[in-house]
Formats: C-alpha cells, structure tokens, sequence
C-alpha cells in the first residue's frame, strides 16, 4: 500500500485557516488595510476642502493651546479627581 503525503509548504494556506487554495484566490490583508487607510485620509482631505470652499477661507492654525481653552472645565475637574484618588483634600477656586 503507498501512503501520500502532501507538506503543509505544498497545500499553502490551507491547512491553517480551512479553504483551499486560498493565497491563489484571496487578495492579502495588508492591501485590504492600506486600502481602507487611503480611503480614511482622501475622506478628510475632501472634508475639509469642501468647508474650505463652502465657506471661502484658508486653512486657519487653531495653535498649540486651543483643545485646552476649549476644554478647560473638563481637564480641571478631571485632574481634581486624579488628586483625590491620591488621597488629597482638593479645594477649587476661581
């Protein structure tokens, strides 16, 4: 009686994820990644064309502190309960 063997190096794919033939007929992931990637960035690149236009301005720089003013409130009271998770007595004042 003669027994086959095929080698896990001849069946490919197949043997680990349960289709055959699947490096021949599937694309590979990493294409499928930089694809959803390129269209993330084209996404935001139209996005803020069209407010550009819409609203006829330039790119304007907001500077380094502006997530700060606007959330000044919330960073506060989140630090304050950081410090009481310390064990501090925190009284704030304005």
């Amino acid at each position: 009686m003669v027994e086959a063997r095929l080698s896990p190096m001849c069946l490919g794919r197949s043997t680990h994820q349960g289709y055959l033939l699947s490096s021949t007929v599937l694309p590979p992931q990493s294409s499928t990644r930089t694809q959803k990637g390129s269209i993330a960035v084209a996404a935001s690149l139209l996005t803020a064309a069209y407010h550009m236009l819409k609203n006829g301005t330039f790119r304007q720089d907001l500077g380094a502190d502006s997530l700060v003013e606007r959330d000044k409130a919330r960073i506060v009271t989140k630090l304050a309960s950081r410090i009481k998770d310390l064990g501090y007595d925190v009284n704030l004042s304005t």
